[in-house]
């Protein structure tokens, strides 16, 4: 069986081993026969549960080790980010064809995303507080 590896976030290391480094240890998760994970890395904290959610303590694994029904691609660029669309589609489709890609968006329209619940209320909440 080979050796299950992950990456975890800043907080995660923090609160398991505070003042120590990460990588090199062990962490237990059940499942797949071999509960046991070498940590190989540490990543910095990132609001993914929402902007007003604390940070979690998070285990990045990667996809052969712990497959799952769905994944997020996020791609990186000093350039137009809606240039790499085009691109992202091709490679995608050269390694399954039959991989649907989808809610294909830049960070500024995924932070709008985030957002619109928020605003939607805070809209509501000046439309009925202004006198009329």
């Amino acid at each position: 069986m080979e050796p299950r590896v992950a990456i975890v976030n800043e907080t995660f290391a923090k609160f398991y081993w505070p003042g120590q480094s990460a990588v090199g240890r062990r962490i237990a998760m059940a499942g797949n026969g071999n509960p046991w994970i070498d940590v190989v890395g540490v990543t910095r904290d990132t609001k993914h549960y929402g902007l007003d959610q604390d940070v979690k303590p998070t285990v990045f694994q990667p996809f052969t080790q712990f497959p799952a029904p769905f994944m997020a691609i996020v791609l990186f660029t000093a350039g137009d980010p809606e240039a790499m669309v085009a691109p992202a589609r091709q490679i995608v489709a050269q390694l399954d064809p039959d991989l649907p890609m989808f809610g294909v968006r830049t960070m500024a329209a995924q932070l709008q995303h985030s957002l619109w619940e928020r605003r939607a209320y805070s809209w509501l909440l000046a439309a009925s507080g202004t006198p009329g």
